[in-house]
């Protein structure tokens, strides 16, 4: 009836235990977090979950399994567990199982470890319930559950000189149904399908699934944004998913082409890809999953959000993961993206240009001054949109004769430093002085500056101060 309130599932913790613990590396001197990067369940053969969990390095196969009954009437113990003299046993009896409060036990079963130089970022299940595959940036292994010593090394990307190295492995899944087929993609924008019979390296893959680059979109971060982040079978083993930064793409195992589908999940950050570099947002990871029937994708987002699309329907919803929303009884509202204007009631705003701080390095040290007049003697700090500190760098080009620009990578900045007056608006000074304007990313990943890029960015201008060259480390 109307009355009746709808079933939900209402989800209660089952049990807490500590998968890893942080390490330390002493060949490497290498500091190993104890963070779980991926679990992955295996299929219920009796009442106990068996699961699969790593972290940086390590693997570790956990049985969590159930007890609510306990055995009492030993014959060689007594009831606080203590052996008995068996001399003093003049008859025996039959324990019996009487029940106790439910306790769930988790215990390791084997510890796979040793076998990855890089960081392990997938693990796989294969459908024969016997082996699994784990994936680093450059290699993937094959290992028997029951084989904790041994694995084998079926893709090896790794090139003899690194400095040739152009993409790495970002995930890695094997197919739900045949037991010899696996993909993995790659930071290029790529997925290789691979098959195990035919050769035991499987470096040559069977099939390459890419999407041709559109040129109208071309752009400095088009290679940062098309790295695949995650990549999932469909149940029927037909489809599969990958997630890149701004998307998700249903493909056809049968057409290597082109997706079939393509869906948005916050195309708003788009025109906000300058910002998002410069704060390293740009190489955020998000995963991707299949509904049960194969009917709609689910993904994730940033603000706690995660998105639904119905395959179907072609329809989308924005819901929120939060405390408040996990109380009992609550439904989930649907939320939607205000990117420009005014909000609206249940609306929220998208990622705003980031607040940055202007800086000046005179020569008696590096500290905060107002952006408006370059004072030696103020400490003001300041804070500045990245639009407004554009146009401070252009009105102090416009002011200087002689200069030159320093990239700051790490930071997005860049450094304009004077010889023979100070940058700003005190020309009386006589002092060789320093100043960083954070301004759009302008610098190439190689670590030169571009002009162009520049230019293009910033806005065009007539002053020819900006040279190419390696950057310079400035704080």
């Amino acid at each position: 009836s109307k009355n009746c309130h709808p079933r939900r599932g209402e989800y209660n913790v089952y049990s807490t235990f500590q998968s890893h613990e942080p390490e330390f590396d002493y060949l490497k001197s290498l500091e190993i977090e104890e963070k779980i990067n991926k679990i992955r369940w295996l299929k219920r053969k009796n009442p106990a979950h068996f699961l699969l969990s790593t972290n940086d390095k390590t693997i570790k196969l956990w049985k969590v399994s159930e007890r609510d009954k306990r055995a009492e009437g030993y014959n060689l113990r007594d009831e606080s567990g203590q052996i008995r003299d068996p001399t003093s046993l003049t008859t025996l009896r039959v324990p019996v199982l009487k029940p106790m409060e439910l306790m769930v036990e988790a215990s390791p079963r084997r510890i796979f470890a040793n076998a990855h130089t890089y960081h392990i970022n997938s693990i796989s299940i294969n459908s024969d319930q016997e082996t699994y595959l784990s994936a680093d940036d450059l290699r993937i292994n094959l290992w028997h559950m029951e084989v904790t010593d041994q694995s084998f090394n079926i893709v090896d990307i790794k090139p003899t000189n690194m400095e040739e190295l152009t993409e790495v492995i970002t995930a890695a899944e094997f197919h739900p149904h045949d037991c010899n087929v696996f993909v993995y993609s790659s930071s290029k924008g790529t997925i290789r399908l691979c098959d195990m019979r035919q050769a035991a390296l499987c470096d040559s893959h069977s099939k390459l699934f890419e999407e041709p680059e559109d040129p109208t979109n071309r752009c400095f971060f088009s290679e940062i944004i098309s790295s695949i982040s995650d990549v999932k079978f469909s149940n029927s083993g037909r489809y599969m998913i990958s997630r890149d930064y701004l998307s998700v793409k249903v493909w056809d195992l049968h057409m290597e082409t082109k997706p079939i589908e393509t869906y948005p999940v916050h195309e708003y950050l788009r025109s906000k890809l300058c910002s998002l570099y410069e704060n390293d947002c740009i190489f955020d990871k998000f995963e991707c999953c299949w509904s049960g029937n194969d009917s709609a994708i689910m993904t994730g987002s940033y603000n706690n959000f995660f998105r639904m699309f119905d395959r179907t329907t072609k329809r989308d919803v924005t819901l929120e993961a939060s405390r408040e929303t996990a109380k009992p009884r609550t439904l989930l509202k649907p939320r939607k993206v205000c990117t420009a204007g005014k909000r609206k009631k249940d609306e929220i705003s998208s990622l705003d240009p980031h607040l940055v701080d202007v800086w000046a390095w005179p020569s008696g040290g590096a500290r905060k001054v107002p952006w408006k007049g370059c004072c030696t003697n103020s400490a003001c700090p300041t804070k500045l949109h990245l639009h407004e500190a554009t146009k401070l760098a252009l009105a102090t080009l416009s002011r200087l004769t002689f200069g030159r620009v320093v990239a700051h990578l790490s930071l997005g900045l860049f450094c304009l430093q004077v010889d023979g007056g100070h940058m700003c608006h005190t020309p009386t000074a006589t002092k060789s002085s320093w100043a960083v304007v954070p301004v759009y990313q302008c610098c190439h990943p190689t670590g030169h500056v571009q002009q162009l890029i520049y230019r293009n960015t910033v806005g065009a201008h007539p002053c020819d101060l900006v040279s190419v060259f390696h950057p310079q480390i400035i704080c």
